[in-house]
């Protein structure tokens, strides 16, 4: 982690978004190219549909399977979309979620996500459902990356009170 973001983890109450999305699994090493045409396409069809944008765009990791990776870009929006092409109507869902601050280049976004994952495991919480990324600053309009800002969101569950005797 970099900057003042370190440290700083905590639950939040989420809720729900509608999403416009492009989901697809390939493989890790082309995770970029992939993410570099969805969401243009992504932007374009939320234009066309004249939805109201709620945040920046988001990537979800479904999992990793032999070297190739389930993933899924988004657009929080304010209904769902019409699905045309390879964009469908998805969902965020509500709910506890972990959540952090990634402050730098992506380069070291690795070691922010696995802080995260230690502290949820810290306090005792279960990370019950796809983990995603919120990306606050659009990487092609700086070159400064200690100005990129990254919000890591990862939806989790309290064990029964019962299971911590």
């Amino acid at each position: 982690m970099n900057g003042d973001s370190e440290g700083r983890f905590e639950v939040a109450d989420l809720t729900e978004r509608h999403t416009a999305s492009i989901r697809e699994t390939v493989p890790v090493s082309e995770a970029s190219e992939f993410l570099s045409h969805s969401l243009p396409e992504l932007w374009g069809e939320v234009r066309d549909q004249k939805r109201r944008v709620l945040a920046p765009p988001f990537v979800r990791y479904h999992g990793v399977v032999d070297g190739e990776l389930d993933i899924e870009a988004g657009i929080m929006i304010s209904k769902p979309p019409q699905g045309r092409g390879r964009v469908r109507a998805s969902q965020l869902p509500g709910g506890e979620a972990a959540t952090t601050w990634h402050e730098g280049g992506y380069e070291t976004l690795g070691a922010t996500r696995q802080a995260l994952q230690d502290w949820i495991e810290h306090e005792g919480l279960e990370p019950v459902a796809p983990h995603w990324e919120v990306y606050w600053t659009n990487a092609g309009s700086t070159d400064d990356q200690s100005k990129w800002r990254t919000q890591l969101v990862w939806p989790v569950r309290r064990p029964p009170e019962d299971a911590l005797e």
